[in-house]
């Protein structure tokens, strides 16, 4: 920024609230009073970065030399992370990503989702942006999900239902219309502000990591998602198969008939109590067993809904994630393109009438 820290704001918080492996959070206040999220790089951890993927490429190189690994296809997820990574390393880019979102969601049916807002001054190094309030989602999930346990900080059921409805419709979106995803949408990357007497917000953090999906992409795994909805296993599979541009998988019938197989005895479609994170973790067994190569951008997508619906067993466990999003998905494969996205706000509001009629009576 070219000026001392205590020139640049009228407070500033050496002590970090929060870090992580690329860089670190500090609270600041500017000249106008405004609280600020500061947002400050580690030294030297670009080149740390770039020594990590010089020797995870070469590892890479020998597995696509092994006839026992070559289905991993290493080398370019290697090449697609590491790009991934070292752009997050940029924060000028993460600003440029938080103003996207900000975009995405700037409508008037998103007032109860945002983004923290980017202020001038930041650097490639630096990034200064709104101190959004709240809690991390992740204080209310982290203990039911990895101990298995019910203990742990509770919400009412009526703020659950909003974070558990509001976080599939923002997953859904950005699927169905922005193609662009959030590439780290779990409960920690998740602030709720649930005020006493005000309607509940959520607000999404931690913007380095993105997904810009091509139509194929969005295409195949929106195929997918209409398949488990639809029970069909065949359909499935032939989705499955296109995740990648450079497929390993060695007998694609057999794939196919494994998976029509999982499909009947596991995943009867809508509305027949089908557990979304149980036919996932089948799926990619199947996957593992049929050397099927997954590229990068749609083990985003599936570790995205991976947390969603964790997040959904933890905060809201009768919700169904995926008989909750039929009204999307039925209308995204019967409507053309462009009917869907003018039609996309009246879809919305009978997916939040179904939500609510699920949840009358909570409190």
């Amino acid at each position: 920024m070219g000026k001392p820290v205590l020139a640049a704001f009228t407070s500033f918080d050496e002590q970090p609230f929060a870090s992580g492996s690329i860089a670190q959070m500090h609270r600041a206040t500017d000249a106008h009073g405004r609280p600020l999220a500061v947002k400050v790089r580690h030294p030297n951890v670009v080149e740390r970065i770039q020594t990590d993927f010089a020797l995870m490429t070469l590892l890479a190189d020998f597995s696509a030399r092994m006839p026992g690994l070559r289905w991993l296809n290493l080398k370019s997820s290697v090449s697609q992370f590491s790009t991934t990574m070292v752009a997050q390393t940029r924060l000028d880019i993460e600003a440029e990503h938080l103003r996207r979102f900000g975009w995405n969601f700037g409508t008037s049916g998103w007032q109860d989702v945002r983004f923290p807002r980017v202020l001038d001054g930041g650097s490639h190094a630096v990034l200064l942006e709104t101190f959004e309030p709240g809690e991390l989602v992740s204080t209310y999930t982290i203990d039911k999900i990895v101990g298995g346990g019910s203990g742990g900080a509770t919400l009412p059921r009526r703020v659950a239902r909003f974070v558990v409805t509001r976080g599939e419709d923002l997953y859904l979106k950005m699927l169905l219309v922005d193609n662009l995803m959030h590439a780290d949408l779990h409960p920690g990357n998740i602030l709720l502000h649930a005020p006493p007497h005000a309607d509940p917000t959520l607000v999404l953090i931690d913007a380095g990591m993105v997904a810009r999906l091509r139509p194929i992409e969005s295409k195949n795994f929106i195929g997918f998602l209409q398949a488990v909805g639809a029970g069909d296993g065949a359909q499935a599979a032939r989705a499955v198969l296109g995740f990648s541009d450079h497929q390993t998988c060695e007998d694609r019938d057999e794939f196919t008939t494994d998976m029509a197989e999982f499909f009947r005895t596991s995943c009867r479609g809508y509305f027949t109590g089908v557990e979304f994170g149980q036919v996932l973790r089948g799926v990619l067994g199947l996957v593992r067993k049929h050397r099927v190569a997954l590229d990068a951008n749609y083990m985003t997508l599936v570790m995205n809904v991976l947390c969603l619906e964790g997040m959904a067993r933890a905060l809201l466990p009768d919700y169904n994630v995926l008989d909750a999003a039929r009204p999307l998905l039925t209308a995204h494969k019967r409507l053309p393109a462009p009917v869907f996205r003018v039609a996309l706000p009246l879809i919305f509001s009978f997916k939040k009438m179904c939500d609510k009629f699920e949840g009358r009576g909570e409190k």
